[in-house]
């Protein structure tokens, strides 16, 4: 598990003009989400991935 400051990050997002990622890092860093991926290889000639993103929410 990779942890860093969401706010950190957020205002490093920012000065990058050449990414995208701001929804993400905006729900960890104003809502305090916790997210996470799955990722699972459905094929492998030719190889085909799928990506599971997951965010939990105290509501």
């Amino acid at each position: 598990m990779i942890k860093s400051d969401p706010y950190d990050f957020y205002l490093q997002r920012l000065e990058d003009t050449e990414g995208s990622g701001l929804g993400l890092v905006t729900m960890m860093n104003d809502y305090e989400a916790q997210l996470g991926w799955k990722i699972e290889t459905v094929q492998k000639n030719p190889e085909v991935v799928t990506v599971t993103t997951m965010v939990q929410l105290t509501v």
